[in-house]
C-alpha cells in the first residue's frame, strides 16, 4: 500500500454504486465510501530525513539496537521502526 494513497489517508475506497428505487436501478450512479478494515500500510521506504540523524546515531553507537529501542526514541510505532530498520539494513548491503 502507498502511504500517500487517497485510501491510506482517508482510511476509506470510493466506489460508484447505482441508485436504486424499488429496488429497480434508475441509471443513476453515486460514490459510495466504503471503510478500509484490517488496513496495514506498506512501509518499505526509506527512513525519512526528520529521523535519519537519530537513527544513524542511534545504530552507529549501538548496531544491536532494536526496532523497539528505536520507536522509543524517534517516538513512532513499532511497526514502523521495524520497517525502517529492515529497509535500513538492506540498503546497507
Amino acid at each position: 500500500m502507498d502511504k500517500d494513497s487517497v485510501v491510506y489517508e482517508r482510511m476509506c475506497a470510493s466506489k460508484r454504486v447505482p441508485v436504486l428505487l424499488d429496488d429497480r436501478p434508475m441509471g443513476i450512479e453515486r460514490e459510495a465510501h466504503l471503510r478500509v478494515q484490517n488496513f496495514k500500510p506498506w512501509y518499505g521506504m526509506r527512513v525519512p530525513g526528520i529521523f535519519r540523524d537519530t537513527f544513524s546515531q542511534l545504530l552507529s553507537e549501538n548496531p544491536q539496537t532494536t526496532y523497539q529501542q528505536i520507536a522509543e526514541a524517534l517516538g513512532i510505532r513499532e511497526e514502523m521502526a521495524y520497517e525502517f530498520l529492515k529497509t535500513w539494513k538492506k540498503e546497507e548491503q
